[in-house]
């Protein structure tokens, strides 16, 4: 059921992690071959961060991205019960203006081709990797890579993590 990389949910047909269940490593483009299209209630996530979809090929998304836990209420989380028919592990990145994690922030899901739009192009000075592995550019649509490779933990200051201050305009997982 793997699409892309990520993490382990297992996902139940009734609440209460009750009933029929799968475990899906990374992703799951279409729950029908499994028999669970439509019939998930509840959920654990075991690693990662995931995006639930009404549709399959990850369409229509619904609720938020959803991180290690036990959810035994779909309905309680913002999800649409027994109408899910695909999700999948998504990689996300909160970045911050200022170091130790302070000033303003955003959290980008796999990928930001051109920070421009949102205020922090050029003034990203700490981060913390909640889940995948990133690659920072100096310019937009991910042009002159800087740094290395980044993994989950918490980077509070980009200068000590290899990467020059105030001088990132786009970033992505790998």
């Amino acid at each position: 059921m793997s699409d892309s990389p990520g993490g382990q949910i297992t996902v139940y047909q009734d609440f209460n992690m009750q009933g029929n269940s799968l475990v899906i490593v990374d992703a799951c483009s279409d729950l029908r071959p499994s028999g669970m299209n439509d019939q998930i209630s509840s959920f654990v996530v075991t690693s990662g961060v995931w995006t639930f979809y009404q549709d399959i090929n990850y369409q229509t998304p619904v609720g938020k991205t959803y991180g290690p836990g036990t959810y035994p209420n779909v309905g309680q989380v913002g999800l649409p019960n027994d109408q899910i028919s695909s999700l999948k592990c998504v990689n996300q990145i909160m970045v911050y203006q200022d170091l130790n994690m302070q000033g303003t922030s955003l959290l980008i899901t796999d990928a930001c081709s051109d920070l421009r739009p949102t205020g922090l192009n050029d003034q990203i000075s700490s981060f913390v990797v909640i889940s995948g592995t990133w690659t920072f550019y100096q310019d937009i649509n991910y042009q002159t890579p800087i740094g290395t490779t980044y993994g989950p933990g918490s980077y509070p200051n980009v200068g000590q993590a290899g990467l020059p201050n105030d001088q990132i305009s786009s970033l992505k997982s790998v």
